[in-house]
């Protein structure tokens, strides 16, 4: 169960990367000590999308 769930930030990770290179101006922030992803934050319009949980 534990390595699915590392596989799985892996691949979140992996994609971050990615879309950091794809989109301009994408930062990613990460909660401290958590190490999840908290949020990821594009620029203003046309790309601002937010989401709030």
């Amino acid at each position: 169960m534990k390595l699915s769930i590392l596989a799985l930030l892996a691949a979140i990770c992996a994609f971050a990367a990615d879309a950091t290179n794809l989109v301009p101006n994408a930062s990613f922030e990460t909660l401290g000590g958590d190490g999840k992803l908290l949020d990821w934050q594009l620029p203003s319009p046309p790309y601002a999308v937010s989401e709030e949980s």
